[in-house]
């Protein structure tokens, strides 16, 4: 048997895999999320893209194992449960068709499950967390739940006001033409990419 770390190193490379083979007008929600040039950096640099520091390991173990667990939920009680759907709507943003993608955690037939793992309880539920939750639920046309599990506690909000079409297009404007980079400051401590990028800001973070 292969040691932890190549299984977790085998999964990180599996995601890369996914993201080089993707088209000129694709974009992710999760980019939609973050500081755009991490977009770039990571088409450039996908062997900086390989975090199997514990942190990331353990949240990756939080997901799984909350997957599995609603499997057994759903199975329990007869209903249909996707783990890691890929989902996909098209947008026109200044007469351009861009294909906006997304990986949901979780999908019932009424709900659209997202997992967060965090270090820290307060101020959940984080603001870019259910922007991603509600993007799912506007391509999904479902009602979310958000999960989040910290060392002190485990806990959830729904959701049944998916974000309007304007705003994704809003977002995806802002993320291709690199409006704000960072998209938050404290990106630039946790990321691979930022010993080399002139963007890069220190200090106080805003999370």
């Amino acid at each position: 048997m292969d040691s932890i770390i190549d299984f977790f190193i085998h999964i990180k490379q599996t995601e890369m895999e996914l993201h080089k083979h993707r088209l000129e007008n694709e974009i992710h929600v999760t980019e939609l999320l973050e500081c755009p040039l991490k977009r770039d950096f990571r088409n450039r640099y996908p062997f900086l893209v390989v975090p199997t520091i514990p942190l990331f390991m353990h949240g990756d173990l939080i997901h799984m194992g909350l997957q599995r667990v609603i499997e057994i939920y759903g199975k329990e009680r007869g209903l249909l449960v996707e783990i890691e759907r890929e989902i996909e709507k098209r947008f026109t943003v200044d007469g351009k068709e861009i294909i906006l993608k997304g990986r949901c955690d979780a999908v019932l037939p009424n709900t659209v499950i997202e997992i967060k793992s965090s270090l820290s309880d307060m101020s959940l539920p984080y603001p870019h967390h259910e922007k991603q939750l509600r993007i799912y639920m506007n391509i999904l046309s479902r009602k979310g739940m958000l999960i989040y599990i910290t060392p002190t506690r485990a806990t959830e909000y729904f959701y049944d006001d998916p974000l309007p079409d304007d705003e994704i297009i809003q977002m995806i404007r802002s993320s291709l033409s690199y409006e704000r980079t960072p998209l938050f400051s404290w990106e630039c401590e946790r990321c691979s990419f930022s010993m080399f990028c002139p963007k890069k800001q220190s200090g106080k973070t805003d999370r």
